[in-house]
């Protein structure tokens, strides 16, 4: 509704899908990017093989994907065409679930630090601090050693 792009990602199939199922009921446009083959049933529609069956062109295929305001895809294919060259809007938290790297290779490879770790600075985010979820004394712990007293 406010012209802005957001990118859905998460490690697992699973997890996004799970988003997806929920915003296909509010008839929220969105392209899942990924194999179709790991992808719920419920979801094919939505993948990026069938909605560009039909594409015959570079320009059309470009075309096609900036017509999604909602991208949706797991950790291992944010280098795709429909992602590249465009600004969204990422909403996460990057306290929670550090990425999973067991290779020593990969983490001197700078693999372990987060998405969020790496696009962080003061100009390009802003933290949501309203908790009203958690049990009270859940949210205090929490609070106390992980957000520094910022949550309300």
């Amino acid at each position: 509704k406010l012209g802005q792009s957001v990118l859905l990602v998460a490690y697992t199939n699973s997890a996004v899908d799970t988003v997806l199922n929920k915003l296909k009921d509010h008839e929220t446009g969105f392209i899942r990017l990924g194999r179709a083959t790991r992808v719920r049933s419920t979801l094919k529609e939505f993948t990026a093989e069938h909605v560009t069956r039909n594409v015959t062109s570079c320009d059309e295929l470009t075309h096609l994907y900036r017509s999604y305001n909602i991208v949706a895809t797991t950790c291992l294919a944010t280098d795709h065409a429909a992602i590249s060259n465009r600004k969204f809007i990422l909403v996460g938290d990057p306290a929670q679930l550090p990425p999973v790297v067991q290779s020593h290779h990969a983490r001197k490879l700078g693999l372990s630090e987060s998405l969020f770790d790496r696009l962080d600075c003061p100009a390009a985010t802003l933290d949501l601090n309203l908790q009203y979820r958690m049990n009270q004394k859940i949210a205090d712990l929490a609070n106390h050693l992980t957000y520094k007293g910022k949550l309300q």
